[in-house]
Order: structure tokens, then C-alpha cells, then sequence
């Protein structure tokens, strides 16, 4: 309905909903049109017997209470395991249609680039570190660079965080089956 523009019978199509709307409940699309069925509008209309997840009850809770939540004792246990330095990393990738690569396939996922945050304990602002890959017909693999960067760049960390874990975890494993030299460090 927005992309590539906004459609212009959008509210026809879809009529504004209420703030807090059973829509918004966490992966529970089927759940929303139950409730709405039997005339819930909104989260905060949600009996406290009707059957939820625990993230759609916690969620429901939020919006009832008008507090937000949090679980302190996970925080807690979390923070514990945390030790510095803390490395945080985010990489960046590729889908090429054509690939320019040898030996890869259309639309494979290629990363080519990461940036990694430093913080050190007692110290306020992290060092940054990135990494760009750069293509050369004579080195078309952005891979093995990027692989060693990330292998330098980390060296000594305590703990590592990601900006989406699915995604450089995958990213990982498949630099690990592509460069099994490299499998043991990656793991």
C-alpha cells in the first residue's frame, strides 16, 4: 500500500484502527481477528482469561498498566555474563542477480564490509573499526579479506555483540563451509 507510492485508497481499503489496536499484538494475526470477531478493538479490552503467548500477555499487561516491563532478573543474569572488552559488530552485505564471484550463485548472500565498536572497561567513548571490501577483477572475492579483518578486529574480545544475530551468525556459518580453513576460529 506504500511502496513504491502511497496508495490513495488506503483508509478505503484499510480504515484507520484505534491506538494500542488488537492488530498491534505480537505475531497474532489469527489471534486479532478472534478478538475483533467478538467485538475487541483494542489491547486494553483484552479479557485476562483470553489464551495468549507470554510475549502477547506481557504486551497486553504494558498496555493495561500503562508501565512498560521489563524482566530485571534477566537483565541482571545477562549483565552478569557480560565482560569487557565488549566488541560490537554489525556487518553488511550483498545480493548480486548476476554473480561476481566464481563459483557462487545468483542472489547468494556476499558480506563485504563490517563495522565493530570497541568498549573497553572504565573507558567512555569505543574505538571503531571497519571494514570495507574492495573488488579487483584480479580479486573479485570480497570474502577472505573481510575474514581477516574480522579475525584481527576481534582479537581479544570478551564478549561480542551483533546487531542481528540470525543474520551474522548465518553470515558465519556459510564463510565457514566456503573457507573450512577458517571453521575452527569461526566457531
Amino acid at each position: 500500500c506504500q511502496h513504491p507510492a502511497a496508495c490513495p485508497l488506503h483508509d478505503r481499503c484499510i480504515p484507520p484502527r484505534p491506538n494500542h489496536s488488537v492488530y498491534t499484538l505480537h505475531r497474532g494475526r489469527r489471534t486479532a481477528e478472534d478478538l475483533l470477531a467478538r467485538g475487541f478493538h483494542t489491547l486494553k479490552e483484552v479479557p485476562d482469561s483470553w489464551p495468549l503467548s507470554e510475549s502477547q500477555r506481557i504486551q497486553v499487561q504494558a498496555v493495561k498498566s500503562g508501565a512498560p516491563w521489563s524482566d530485571q532478573g534477566a537483565i541482571r543474569r545477562f549483565l552478569a555474563g557480560v565482560r569487557f572488552p565488549i566488541h560490537f559488530v554489525d556487518f553488511e552485505a550483498c545480493q548480486p542477480a548476476v554473480p561476481f564471484v566464481p563459483g557462487t550463485r545468483p542472489y547468494q548472500v556476499m558480506v563485504f564490509q563490517f563495522s565493530m565498536h570497541r568498549l573497553n572497561e572504565g573507558e567512555g567513548e569505543p574505538d571503531v573499526v571497519s571494514h570495507l571490501g574492495d573488488w579487483h577483477p584480479e580479486h573479485p572475492d570480497p570474502r577472505p579479506a573481510f575474514l581477516g579483518a574480522l579475525k584481527t578486529a576481534l582479537e581479544g574480545a570478551a564478549t561480542i555483540g551483533v546487531f542481528n544475530a540470525g543474520f551474522e551468525t548465518s553470515r558465519l556459518r556459510e564463510l565457514g563451509e566456503a573457507f573450512p580453513e577458517h571453521l575452527a576460529w569461526i566457531r
